[in-house]
């Protein structure tokens, strides 16, 4: 089945939600809009600054996985303040993703891997661009 999705992915251009549907508990980027838009979900991402800097979804906020990996803790708290909303994560291809809601799992947290940041690009979603250096916040 994971290579049926790959392949349908590679045919019609999409090779990171085709990939994004082989890691652990995948959502889509429409679904991904609709749960943040509606204020249920917050939506992270944990590209590194050089990647970040280049853009992200309007309504991400940044949380760098080395800063994730670093401070597993700090991270949780993070979290925690969120008051019970859903948390969807999303990377460069959502391998990055994968990782750390592994983590998250053995701590009894659910989070959703949305993919890539191509995929939200792609289906035509808001981006924004960073004004400043995205090492002094953790959302614009």
């Amino acid at each position: 089945m994971k290579i049926f999705v790959i392949l349908i992915g590679i045919l019609f251009g999409n090779l990171n939600m085709a990939l994004a549907h082989q890691y652990p508990n995948p959502i889509s980027v429409q679904d991904a809009n609709t749960l943040v838009e509606q204020g249920n979900a917050i939506l992270i991402d944990i590209r590194e600054k050089d990647e970040v800097v280049l853009g992200m979804a309007s309504p991400a906020f940044w949380y760098a996985k080395s800063t994730i990996d670093a401070d597993f803790e700090g991270f949780i708290s993070y979290l925690g303040a969120q008051s019970k909303k859903e948390i969807i994560l999303y990377c460069r291809s959502g391998r990055r993703v994968s990782l750390v809601i592994e983590k998250l799992a053995e701590r009894g947290i659910h989070a959703f891997n949305m993919g890539g940041f191509q995929d939200w690009v792609s289906a035509g979603l808001p981006v924004k661009t960073p004004s400043t250096s995205p090492q002094k916040l953790t959302a614009w």
